[in-house]
């Protein structure tokens, strides 16, 4: 079993509360750590390099980009964590952090989903999805990081990041640049909403509290949040303001120190 390479900062309260936090496609653990100064003595903060993403090991084995194998993998980076924790997730890390509360609800305090989705319900859009996906892979493979990180950063979903403070974009931005092109491109292809089951069905097993974060400017993901409380009835929705799909990176990013 693979490891998940794991960044943590530890709060200095005498018993801090964990957070588990799973970043977004692209992206890294270190991701998160513009927010552990706003949390230091109440929190400990644990986030992990995805596979595909950041100082973890690449592997060429597409089954261990899948969310039912990263389940797994948290499980061996949660032995650490004191239970129950907080369990975040961002837009890809959203989808494994909602598969991983379904799958290990004992461990969970508190779910909060940002900008994130259970997945396509329609066959018929998945594949497509699916396609579009693999599609993207190649360009990565073929192209190299450096010119998928480029194009990828203005598509329309992922340009509102431009506007994250530069102190914090701009360091983000560089470790995408660092990023493997066959870990990127396994990831994208094996984690995808393309390929995942869909977790609509099982929202219903929830019970502990869910918080759903999305920017106003974001109406695909902040419909998607609406359409979820529908099925979690302890679930409640922020929409944070002039922000997009990156949400709580933002200029309102403080919130996620005032959520916590």
């Amino acid at each position: 079993m693979n490891y998940l390479h794991l960044h943590t900062w530890h709060g200095e309260h005498r018993n801090p509360t964990p957070i588990l936090a799973l970043h977004g496609f692209t992206g890294s653990g270190l991701d998160f750590a513009c927010f552990t100064s706003f949390t230091s003595f109440q929190f400990s903060w644990y986030a992990p390099d995805l596979m595909g993403h950041g100082q973890t090991r690449i592997s060429s084995n597409p089954r261990d980009y899948l969310l039912d194998t990263h389940v797994h993998y948290l499980d061996l980076a949660s032995e650490q964590i004191a239970k129950p924790f907080i369990l975040l997730g961002y837009s890809m890390g959203g989808r494994l952090a909602l598969k991983y509360a379904l799958e290990r609800p004992h461990f969970i305090k508190q779910l909060i989903l940002i900008s994130s989705t259970p997945g396509i319900l329609d066959n018929y859009e998945r594949i497509l999805r699916l396609q579009s996906d693999e599609l993207l892979a190649s360009k990565i493979l073929t192209e190299g990081v450096p010119n998928f990180i480029d194009f990828w950063q203005e598509q329309d979903l992922i340009k509102s990041q431009k506007y994250i403070p530069s102190s914090i974009y701009e360091p983000m931005l560089k470790r995408r640049y660092k990023n493997n092109a066959l870990g990127l491109a396994n990831s994208l292809k094996n984690m995808g909403t393309g390929s995942m089951q869909p977790l609509w069905p099982r929202l219903h097993e929830i019970k502990f509290p869910v918080t759903l974060i999305t920017g106003e400017d974001d109406v695909k993901f902040t419909k998607i949040a609406h359409e979820i409380k529908h099925y979690v009835k302890n679930a409640e929705h922020m929409i944070i303001s002039n922000a997009g799909h990156e949400a709580i990176w933002s200029q309102n990013y403080r919130v996620m120190a005032a959520l916590c």
